[in-house]
């Protein structure tokens, strides 16, 4: 399941979405991450607390510091074996309209889904996570939506907290 929440058009922000940025344990991933969290902040006074850019992780894990400039269509290919087709049409089209297309959306649970699916991959020594299921045609993933200019996105890994020794 997917949830966008529009910032833009937000009359305000619920606490709940504070806390769920803010929540040290999850870990949000994409490309351009920290750039996102730094304008969430700075426009809205949201923190995110916790982000891991995937172009600089596989570029540690793997040793190959070209993967620092590509972007998340390109990394998928590789690093996972999943195309993903980004339309200009789509990435060029009006992310601030009230009421987005359904390829909007369909677009952004995509970009959701393999955002978390390299990350989970990425964070968990590289083994392929299960199938991605392309085309979506139902909005069908999990995720908080911002779209900034450059439209990279963030999703969430969660970690949980290390055991309690008493």
């Amino acid at each position: 399941r997917c949830l966008i929440f529009q910032l833009l058009h937000a009359d305000s922000i619920p606490i709940s979405l504070h806390q769920f940025l803010a929540f040290p344990y999850f870990t949000f991933v994409g490309v351009g991450v920290q750039e996102d969290a730094e304008k969430l902040f700075q426009e809205l006074q949201l923190r995110v607390v916790s982000t891991m850019d995937l172009a600089q992780l596989a570029a540690d894990r793997y040793g190959v510091e070209d993967f620092r400039r590509r972007g998340l269509k390109r990394l998928a290919m590789e690093l996972i074996g999943k195309y993903m087709e980004k339309p200009k049409h789509v990435t060029l089209s009006q992310w601030d309209a009230k009421n987005l297309s359904d390829e909007q959306v369909e677009y952004a649970t995509i970009d959701a889904y393999v955002s978390f699916a390299l990350g989970l991959s990425l964070l968990n020594g590289f083994r392929r996570v299960s199938p991605i299921p392309f085309p979506v045609h139902q909005h069908s993933c999990n995720a908080s939506h911002w779209r900034p200019p450059s439209q990279p996105s963030f999703f969430v890994v969660y970690t949980p907290p290390p055991p309690q020794f008493v």
